[in-house]
């Protein structure tokens, strides 16, 4: 049985006061929080939440093509941390048998310890480097339960300490796992050394009749529908205009022959929206072939390239 792994990434937290908020500042080209999505990508993991608050709009506008689905805390003034973890696992828990859990301004961890956390079994994985943990944490669905209920003190690290097995470590050669971007002389010198990585085979997969009618876009549409309870809403969130996403709706359920959107008219915004249980499954379907592609590229990518001297 395949294992369905997401990822919840953490960026709600306001700036500590005469800091940047880290999130946003750029590094390499990138911001922060497009380096932490891009990393989650690497590994195949494609079912990507990023719990926003504190400049939220700024961060999803971003974000905005990268099939992020977005989640926002709006009382991130008056929550911790693992409130906002908390929102994204309780969206992911019945989706994902396992979810790793990162902030947004730890960018520099690898998708090989990624691959290396998700061999090991246990309720809770933590990346250990030269004896010291880091990020990301990798949660087991039996976990997921107990840490949404926690109501101690600790944070994320509380509830994963409450839990009734201890964690398991995971020793990489990963100072990524360690490093975040508070120091920006450490910063460049992390960039530096993860340059060799920054190349990889990226494939986009396209479900295509005469021409494409499901891809990364349609997916990440649908889920913001399902999230949202609202097509203009989905549309927006997702950066394409209230009739395209119809256009890309219509073309879905006529190539499938199948209904994909429950529309109910009237109420806000011209009437709720809702996602079938066949889109369900499609959206399963598709991800599952994504996740297998993205792995048969990088294995072909490291035969043909891996000696070419720059991956």
């Amino acid at each position: 049985m395949d294992i369905r792994t997401g990822a919840v990434i953490v960026a709600a937290e306001n700036a500590p006061e005469g800091e940047a908020f880290r999130p946003l500042n750029e590094l390499g080209g990138m911001t922060v929080a497009s380096r932490v999505v891009a990393n989650f990508r690497r590994a195949g993991i494609t079912d990507i939440v990023m719990v926003t608050g504190f400049r939220g709009e700024e961060l999803e506008r971003d974000l905005r093509y990268r099939g992020v689905t977005f989640l926002r805390n709006e009382d991130h003034t008056r929550t911790q941390m693992l409130d906002s973890v908390k929102m994204g696992l309780a969206y992911l828990k019945d989706r994902c048998d396992r979810v790793f859990v990162c902030p947004g301004d730890r960018p520099f961890f690898t998708d090989e310890t990624l691959r290396t956390m998700s061999l090991l079994k246990g309720l809770v994985i933590l990346p250990s480097c030269h004896g010291r943990a880091g990020h990301p944490v990798l949660l087991d669905a039996a976990a997921v339960p107990a840490v949404l209920a926690y109501e101690g003190e600790g944070g994320l690290k509380g509830a994963i300490w409450s839990l009734d097995q201890p964690p398991v470590f995971a020793e990489v050669e990963d100072e990524g796992v360690l490093a975040g971007v508070r120091d920006e002389g450490e910063a460049e010198r992390m960039l530096e050394a993860r340059k060799a990585d920054e190349i990889y085979c990226a494939v986009k997969v396209q479900l295509v009749a005469d021409k494409p009618f499901f891809g990364p876009g349609t997916v990440t549409l649908f889920k913001q529908i399902d999230r949202l309870g609202s097509v203009r809403e989905a549309c927006a969130k997702t950066g394409i205009s209230y009739s395209k996403g119809w256009s890309m709706i219509a073309q879905a359920e006529k190539v499938t022959g199948t209904r994909l959107i429950l529309r109910q008219t009237g109420g806000r915004n011209g009437g709720g929206a809702g996602i079938t249980d066949r889109c369900r499954d499609i959206i399963d379907r598709y991800e599952r072939l994504q996740q297998a592609v993205a792995e048969y590229a990088r294995m072909s990518y490291g035969e043909y390239f891996g000696d070419a001297g720059f991956g």
